[in-house]
């Protein structure tokens, strides 16, 4: 799914430019403002040919469903739950919750503890002990938490919480590796 992805994201990304191209050659061409309208026109129905041409795999629920598999693969956990920030309601969409009840949408105010901390850090960490710590994770069975935010161009765009029911249960190597595929998460 991922070469899926980069590969219609490198054939879209191709093609647009040379469709830009075409049209800001023809809007030199021709100055009036019809075939202005007409050049945007044909630029517009032709992005839209290619986005409907797009492989399904783009589907943001199928990269859900592939995240999923490969934190599995990554990572011995009992829940992980991806969150994004909806910026127009103001609060926090679950797009991933394995393992837990998230609701479909959260508060800021009602984020768990840990991923307030964890916000608020704007980093990736490994929470030994929930209990100890005074935190709550997703899941109200977990012990220990790996979590991370989700930033791109510099903007906090989301939040994952990776929680074992069994205290200590991540190690530094797994904070690392979160934060090494938490950048191509966050372009999900």
């Amino acid at each position: 799914n991922g070469a899926a992805f980069s590969l219609g994201a490198a054939i879209f990304g191709a093609f647009t430019a040379s469709v830009l191209d075409d049209a800001y050659t023809k809007r030199k061409d021709s100055p009036d403002g019809v075939s202005q309208m007409a050049t945007a026109n044909e630029l517009l129905l032709a992005l839209h040919d290619v986005a409907q041409n797009l492989p399904s795999s783009l589907d943001l629920g199928e990269v859900m469903s592939s995240s999923r598999d490969k934190f599995r693969e990554l990572f011995d956990f009992q829940s992980v739950t991806v969150l994004v920030r909806d910026d127009a309601l103001g609060n926090w969409r679950t797009l991933l919750a394995d393992g837990t009840r998230t609701p479909p949408a959260v508060s800021q105010a009602d984020l768990p503890t840990s991923l307030k901390g964890t916000l608020e850090l704007g980093n990736t960490r490994s929470i030994v002990n929930l209990v100890d710590s005074g935190l709550v994770g997703c899941s109200g069975l977990s012990k220990s938490a790996l979590q991370t935010v989700l930033a791109s161009r510099g903007k906090t765009v989301g939040l994952v919480s990776i929680e074992h029911t069994k205290a200590n249960a991540f190690v530094e190597h797994d904070v690392a590796l979160l934060a090494s595929i938490a950048p191509a998460v966050a372009l999900a």
